[in-house]
């Protein structure tokens, strides 16, 4: 004789939500310099309310994990971002969100002048241009 076996129905899977979006002002995620010991909150939004507080996420640019360049803007104050010509190319940049860790690595930077307030190229879609997925 050999044993009865029962399967019940698996009970259904909720559904993931995509994360929430952004909120101008909220802190979007977390951001560690573990070479220079620092961290800091990432606020979403680059207007002056936001830079005033610390580091902040440019609207429109891939969010942490995403395809696309996931970029900060922050003023050189000490606290915020006044040691940041210390970090090499290598260096990690660790970013905490609610959903997980990304690592990034350091490639290079530049110091621009307080007048410079827009120093780096950004998107005008709302989108950023990134490495593209393997085919």
């Amino acid at each position: 004789m050999s044993p009865a076996v029962s399967s019940a129905p698996s009970p259904p899977q909720a559904a993931t939500a995509p994360p929430a979006a952004p909120v101008a002002g909220q802190p979007a995620s977390r951001l560690y310099t573990p070479t220079l010991g620092l961290r800091w909150v990432v606020l979403e939004g680059v207007s002056e309310r936001e830079l005033r507080k610390g580091p902040a996420h440019y609207p429109g640019t891939a969010q942490p994990g995403e395809i696309g360049n996931f970029a900060v803007a922050g003023h050189r104050l000490r606290g915020i971002f006044w040691d940041l010509d210390r970090l090499r190319p290598g260096d990690p940049l660790v970013v905490e969100t609610r959903t997980g860790w990304y690592v990034y690595r350091v490639t290079g930077s530049r110091v621009v002048r307080p007048t410079q307030a827009r120093c780096c190229p950004l998107p005008r879609t709302g989108l950023a241009r990134g490495p593209r997925r393997p085919s």
